[in-house]
């Protein structure tokens, strides 16, 4: 992607805000501008508060084109742009979706020639012909269920989430830029934790997230029966084995890359079984990493991992309440109440797990899922396992025990109690907002007459500062009412709002994600 345009838009924008909006100027620019993608990031967030802003004060919405001409309006940037504002109204967003789909660089000029042999075989090598990617829903036990499906004799996948950010934008060119040859040592390079969990080297993911010494903090370091060992793979056979297996096509692109990746990973572990279904943890990508994910891999097939949705929340912000960084608490905040009906759900197959359900019933609800998935049954489903040895579990967890290994099935995370962050007001007013969600997946009896009456009482709730939000600008010193006016407080009082308005319209969230239907014998 190109990011030539984004330090004059951002100017533009600041120009804009001073006459248009009554947003504080000082909270605007502590957006932290940097450089390159962390500017579309920065200038993303920025166009959609000022958008709410200028709604509010009764102006046009789309005062973000304004001064664009036509070379800016096309490239992947503004698709990207315009795709993040849309999905604020997930429902209407299929034209966003298409038009930044097309917009991303041509499939085409990513396919890397394989030169070197006169002779192709007929029959490439058979790689895995089935993709599954798996989705968070703040902290709702992916790490969890990864480790059930690990060394499942059908399902290859990687440890950790390694591989989260693989569709970034850049990551294809970079790791791709000398050729098909260098393809796997350049891979191995940019993602070296997975050749040595010790490794410091960050791997791409999230802007802003900080992955050094990755594989100690997802608990890969202190794996196996002891507790003693770490993940590693050597390095010189799987690039050996990733060039074996790519001479056998005519070129490769990222989506074959994947599949090589997961071949020649088993190769060298000494896989015997035939892995027919891959499982690709790619948590939480961006909006470009999702699009580019969903574009290569058509048939692609989605899990998202879920839970209460309030105890979930508070569960996923409470470090960064703790250390009161307002900015990570509420783009979390967003992530949740945006994520239960995305477009991707509506055109992938796609399916919801609860962690309850695999707490309380695991068998039934492992049947289920591996019906779902088409793979049979075996005893690794019952076992946290990493890359085939034990896993402890999530250092991060509260539940993370340094001298004992985690029950699989233990019940505390689901039975742990609300109010460390959201008070009994912020949780009604989540609660409400999460409402539909919590009736299609059993965490609440449906009552839409009390419904209807709850979405009246929170509306003006939405226009003031929740209570954890007065707690963060009294810990920071700030007045409330300049508090109010940052670009982070009107960002997610935007997104409440935007919430309301849709179940104020359609009482429900149309295409909302379905359950796994679980039969009990």
């Amino acid at each position: 992607m190109q990011f030539s345009n984004l330090k004059s838009l951002l100017c533009l924008y600041l120009v804009f805000s001073f006459h248009l909006t009554h947003i504080d100027k000082v909270n605007i620019i502590n957006y932290n501008i940097s450089q390159d993608i962390n500017d579309l990031y920065n200038f993303q967030f920025l166009a959609k508060a000022l958008q709410f802003s200028g709604a509010q004060e009764g102006r046009r919405g789309d005062l973000y084109k304004k001064g664009l001409d036509d070379a800016v309006r096309a490239t992947a940037d503004f698709a990207v742009l315009e795709y993040y504002l849309a999905k604020f109204r997930p429902h209407e967003a299929d034209k966003a979706v298409q038009n930044a789909l097309a917009a991303l660089p041509p499939k085409v000029d990513e396919e890397v020639l394989i030169d070197g042999r006169d002779h192709k075989p007929a029959t490439p090598p058979a790689l895995a012909d089935k993709l599954i990617g798996m989705l968070h829903f703040g902290r709702s036990g992916t790490g969890f269920l990864h480790s059930l499906l690990d060394s499942h004799p059908e399902v290859s996948t990687l440890p950790s989430i390694y591989l989260r950010g693989f569709f970034n934008a850049g990551v294809w060119n970079k790791i791709s830029a000398d050729g098909w040859r260098r393809l796997p040592e350049r891979f191995a390079d940019e993602f070296a934790v997975l050749f040595d969990a010790n490794s410091p080297r960050s791997t791409p993911g999230m802007i802003g997230e900080n992955s050094f010494l990755f594989g100690r903090k997802k608990g890969m370091t202190t794996v196996g029966e002891d507790r003693n060992e770490s993940l590693s793979l050597d390095r010189d056979q799987f690039c050996a084995e990733a060039l074996r297996l790519m001479e056998n096509f005519t070129n490769v692109d990222p989506a074959l890359f994947l599949l090589v990746i997961h071949a020649a990973f088993e190769k060298v572990l000494g896989t015997k079984t035939k892995k027919h279904t891959v499982f690709y943890h790619i948590h939480n990508p961006d909006d470009f990493s999702k699009l580019n994910f969903l574009r290569y891999a058509p048939n692609a097939r989605l899990i998202m991992m879920v839970r209460e949705p309030v105890q979930s929340c508070e569960s996923w912000v409470r470090h960064d309440f703790k250390y009161n960084d307002y900015n990570k608490v509420i783009h979390r905040i967003i992530s949740m109440l945006f994520a239960i009906d995305q477009i991707a759900f509506r055109i992938r197959d796609s399916v919801g797990v609860r962690l309850e359900d695999l707490k309380t019933k695991p068998e039934a609800t492992l049947r289920s899922l591996r019906t779902w998935m088409g793979v049979e049954d075996s005893p690794t489903l019952y076992q946290m396992t990493a890359q085939g040895k034990k896993w402890w579990g999530d250092p991060s967890s509260p539940d993370y025990d340094t001298n004992k290994a985690m029950d699989p099935f233990d019940r505390a995370s689901i039975q742990r109690s609300v109010g460390n962050v959201f008070s009994e007001q912020d949780q009604f007013v989540l609660g409400t907002l999460f409402y539909p969600f919590s009736v299609r997946f059993g965490y609440r009896e449906p009552d839409p007459v009390a419904f209807e009456k709850d979405l009246k009482e929170i509306r003006p709730l939405l226009d003031e500062l929740l209570d954890f939000e007065k707690v963060m600008s009294e810990r920071s010193k700030i007045d409330p009412d300049q508090f109010k006016r940052s670009g982070n407080c009107l960002l997610l009082h935007a997104g409440l709002v935007d919430r309301w308005d849709v179940l104020n319209e359609f009482k429900n969230y149309p295409h909302l994600l379905p359950p796994l239907k679980i039969t009990v014998d």
